[in-house]
């Protein structure tokens, strides 16, 4: 058995026996595990009110000899959102960004730039007085993008020239937008693409860019936040295999 300490962010809890629980949650250097607390449910001295959902731990842990099983032997709690709890409406933002986390699968060498992001995830939710409505799809680009799947929407993607006011064809399947005048040279675009307006282009650059900290949709009209989120779920469910079905993230 090899113990190991990190700090970790929760991204789900559940109970198994009794008073055991197993967690899932995202650590820097290994990405999203799951670990088990046995007696979490119950002992104050291992897991003194730390074990929840949104809380960044100070964590012991114990793994197996093939380092594929791992055990929460102590937990203490750094940091932990104050009134996002009770506020309904945050929670679900909240909950939906998780879930689409879990399923999106944090490589390794990725995992300390998301822990990051999250901990402002967290800090934005919590306290930030105005939150975008856009802010579930925001949260599925940007992680995306952080991902490795980050499109450039300030240059063609053909022949690389800057783009300018006019509306600019994003092809979902390639990742690249295309100026008019490349258009042109398309004879029969994929089914795969949207008509991106500048305004929806500079959103998308800084949400790829930003922490959620910084993210806003004031700027936008209601239109065009429908075709932002049409175009972030089109890229999602092509890229990363993920789509919203039936209340829940599945992958295809």
């Amino acid at each position: 058995m090899n113990d190991w300490t990190a700090q970790a962010f929760v991204l789900k809890v559940g109970h198994f026996r009794e008073i055991d629980l197993w967690l899932k949650m995202l650590v820097p250097a290994k990405g999203i595990i799951t670990a088990f607390a046995f007696g979490g449910a119950k002992s104050k001295r291992r897991f003194p009110g730390c074990l929840d959902v949104l809380n960044t731990l100070d964590a012991r842990f114990t793994a197996s000899r093939q380092a594929n099983c791992f055990t929460l032997a102590e937990a203490e709690l750094i940091a932990s959102p104050r009134s996002l709890r009770s506020d309904w409406s945050r929670m679900g933002i909240a909950t939906n960004c998780l879930r689409f986390l879990e399923s999106a699968q944090v490589p390794e060498e990725n995992a300390a730039e998301v822990f990051l992001f999250m901990e402002d995830f967290r800090a934005s939710l919590d306290k930030s007085r105005m939150i975008a409505s856009l802010f579930p799809f925001f949260f599925r680009f940007s992680l995306a993008c952080r991902l490795g799947y980050a499109p450039d929407f300030f240059h063609c993607g053909v022949c690389a020239a800057p783009l300018h006011s006019s509306s600019a064809l994003f092809l979902l399947n390639e990742g690249i937008q295309v100026c008019s005048s490349c258009q042109a040279r398309i004879s029969s675009p994929t089914k795969y693409h949207v008509f991106l307006p500048a305004s929806v282009r500079i959103i998308l650059q800084s949400v790829r860019f930003s922490l959620p900290s910084a993210w806003s949709d004031e700027a936008l009209f209601s239109v065009e936040k429908r075709v932002c989120s049409y175009a972030i779920d089109g890229f999602i469910q092509y890229h990363l295999g993920i789509v919203w079905d039936k209340g829940a993230f599945r992958r295809i």
